[in-house]
Protein backbone atom coordinates (compact mmCIF):
# COMPACT_ATOMS: atom_id res chain seq x y z
CA UNK A 1 0.00 0.00 0.00
CA UNK A 2 1.70 2.99 -0.98
CA UNK A 3 0.07 6.33 0.66
CA UNK A 4 -0.14 9.75 -1.14
CA UNK A 5 1.80 12.94 0.86
CA UNK A 6 -1.17 14.40 2.23
CA UNK A 7 -2.40 16.13 5.36
CA UNK A 8 -3.55 13.46 7.59
CA UNK A 9 -4.77 15.90 10.67
CA UNK A 10 -8.00 16.29 8.81
CA UNK A 11 -8.96 12.60 9.41
CA UNK A 12 -8.85 13.08 13.47
CA UNK A 13 -11.86 13.14 14.86
CA UNK A 14 -14.08 15.87 16.62
CA UNK A 15 -13.72 16.19 20.36
CA UNK A 16 -15.92 17.29 22.74
CA UNK A 17 -13.64 17.75 26.01
CA UNK A 18 -10.03 18.73 26.26
CA UNK A 19 -7.93 15.06 25.45
CA UNK A 20 -4.21 14.30 25.28
CA UNK A 21 -3.45 11.72 22.51
CA UNK A 22 -0.03 10.06 20.47
CA UNK A 23 -0.48 10.46 16.88
CA UNK A 24 1.75 8.87 14.54
CA UNK A 25 1.92 9.71 11.01
CA UNK A 26 3.73 8.22 8.04
CA UNK A 27 6.70 9.84 6.87
CA UNK A 28 4.94 11.03 3.78
CA UNK A 29 2.73 13.39 5.40
CA UNK A 30 5.17 16.08 6.70
CA UNK A 31 3.03 15.83 10.05
CA UNK A 32 5.19 15.01 13.02
CA UNK A 33 4.39 12.29 15.22
CA UNK A 34 3.81 13.14 18.76
CA UNK A 35 1.52 13.71 21.61
CA UNK A 36 -0.98 16.28 21.09
CA UNK A 37 -3.66 18.47 22.62
CA UNK A 38 -6.90 18.11 20.65
CA UNK A 39 -9.78 20.49 22.21
CA UNK A 40 -12.91 21.81 20.52
CA UNK A 41 -11.88 25.13 18.84
CA UNK A 42 -15.74 26.76 19.89
CA UNK A 43 -16.62 27.21 16.03
CA UNK A 44 -17.35 23.22 15.08
CA UNK A 45 -13.78 22.28 14.74
CA UNK A 46 -10.64 20.75 16.85
CA UNK A 47 -7.51 22.86 17.79
CA UNK A 48 -4.38 20.71 17.66
CA UNK A 49 -1.41 21.47 19.69
CA UNK A 50 1.63 19.76 19.17
CA UNK A 51 2.50 19.07 22.55
CA UNK A 52 6.01 16.62 22.27
CA UNK A 53 7.24 15.31 19.31
CA UNK A 54 8.24 11.63 19.32
CA UNK A 55 11.23 10.14 16.95
CA UNK A 56 10.43 6.50 16.06
CA UNK A 57 12.23 3.81 14.70
CA UNK A 58 12.18 4.54 10.41
CA UNK A 59 9.99 0.52 10.62
CA UNK A 60 7.46 2.04 12.82
CA UNK A 61 7.22 5.05 10.44
CA UNK A 62 6.62 2.97 7.53
CA UNK A 63 3.95 0.84 9.05
CA UNK A 64 2.69 4.07 11.63
CA UNK A 65 -0.66 2.84 11.01
CA UNK A 66 -0.03 -0.80 12.94
CA UNK A 67 2.66 0.38 14.97
CA UNK A 68 0.04 -0.19 18.30
CA UNK A 69 3.13 -2.07 20.20
CA UNK A 70 5.83 1.45 19.56
CA UNK A 71 2.23 3.69 20.31
CA UNK A 72 2.32 1.47 23.80
CA UNK A 73 5.47 1.91 24.73
CA UNK A 74 6.00 5.62 23.79
CA UNK A 75 2.39 6.29 25.95
CA UNK A 76 3.55 4.23 29.21
CA UNK A 77 6.84 6.28 28.75
CA UNK A 78 5.38 9.66 28.82
CA UNK A 79 2.94 8.50 31.24
CA UNK A 80 5.14 7.16 34.18
CA UNK A 81 7.33 10.43 33.91
CA UNK A 82 5.62 12.87 36.53
CA UNK A 83 7.59 15.73 34.88
CA UNK A 84 6.38 14.87 30.95
CA UNK A 85 4.06 17.82 30.21
CA UNK A 86 1.49 15.31 29.40
CA UNK A 87 1.22 13.78 32.53
CA UNK A 88 0.85 16.90 34.38
CA UNK A 89 -1.76 17.70 31.86
CA UNK A 90 -3.59 14.71 32.83
CA UNK A 91 -2.96 15.04 36.42
CA UNK A 92 -4.15 18.85 36.44
CA UNK A 93 -7.56 18.13 34.83
CA UNK A 94 -6.64 19.98 32.13
CA UNK A 95 -6.71 17.46 29.68
CA UNK A 96 -7.69 13.81 29.58
CA UNK A 97 -5.77 11.02 27.62
CA UNK A 98 -7.36 9.32 25.27
CA UNK A 99 -6.22 7.02 22.91
CA UNK A 100 -9.44 7.00 20.70
CA UNK A 101 -8.33 9.79 18.29
CA UNK A 102 -5.60 7.94 17.23
CA UNK A 103 -7.36 5.00 16.71
CA UNK A 104 -9.89 6.98 15.01
CA UNK A 105 -7.64 8.60 12.63
CA UNK A 106 -5.77 5.49 11.56
CA UNK A 107 -9.52 3.76 11.13
CA UNK A 108 -10.75 7.14 8.95
CA UNK A 109 -7.42 7.13 6.87
CA UNK A 110 -7.37 3.55 5.68
CA UNK A 111 -11.03 3.44 5.31
CA UNK A 112 -11.16 6.42 2.71
CA UNK A 113 -10.59 5.21 -0.83
CA UNK A 114 -8.52 8.30 -2.13
CA UNK A 115 -5.56 7.87 0.07
CA UNK A 116 -4.27 4.61 -1.49
CA UNK A 117 -2.18 5.55 -5.02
Amino acid sequence: MKFKEMDYVRYIPLVSRPVVTLLLFPPVSRTPSGFYKIEPNGVGGNKITLIRKVVVDPRTEKAWFTSASERARLVAEMLDDPDSQVSKMITSGEAHWSSTPAEMLVSAVMEDPDVCA
